[in-house]
Parts: structure tokens; C-alpha cells; sequence
């Protein structure tokens, strides 16, 4: 039996996160979960996330390449950020 990996069952849902502090982004993800408050990873401070629930495979990628990244630039990018920045 082959299980089909959920970017390729629709209708599915993807999150967009990020980790702010003093209304900055010290870190994101785009994914299949949302971004676990408890991981040291993206840093202390406030997550918010919104979510996108997509039909098919242009869909899916349009929130990868577009919609994500308008998402993130309602906030700055915190001056020590390290890593890829989400937009």
C-alpha cells in the first residue's frame, strides 16, 4: 500500500509562521504545522500564524512563492536575524 504524502492530497491546509519580538521576525516557516511555541529554535517571543487551505497544486504553490511572503512583510526583520529571511 502506498500512502500519498500530504502535499499531494487536496483539499489540504498550510501554515505560515512566524516569532516576533518587539514586532520583528526573528523567525518563520511555511509548512504542513504550525511553529511550535516551544521550540528554542525560532527564539522567545510572540507566534502568530495564519493558515491557507488549498485545492490543488497551483494553489499550493502560489502560497509558496507569493502569498506566504506578502504574508511576512506586515513586519520587519529583526537586525540580528541569521538565516534565510522569509521575504
Amino acid at each position: 500500500m502506498v500512502i500519498k504524502h500530504w502535499v499531494n492530497t487536496y483539499p489540504h491546509t498550510i501554515y505560515v509562521s512566524v516569532s516576533l519580538i518587539d514586532s520583528k521576525i526573528t523567525g518563520w516557516k511555511v509548512g504542513q504545522y504550525k511553529m511550535d511555541c516551544n521550540s528554542s529554535h525560532y527564539g522567545d517571543g510572540e507566534i502568530k500564524y495564519t493558515e491557507f487551505i488549498v485545492n490543488n497544486e497551483q494553489e499550493h504553490d502560489n502560497v509558496f512563492s507569493n502569498l506566504a511572503h506578502k504574508w511576512f512583510k506586515q513586519w520587519k526583520i529583526a537586525k540580528d536575524y541569521k538565516g534565510f529571511k522569509p521575504y
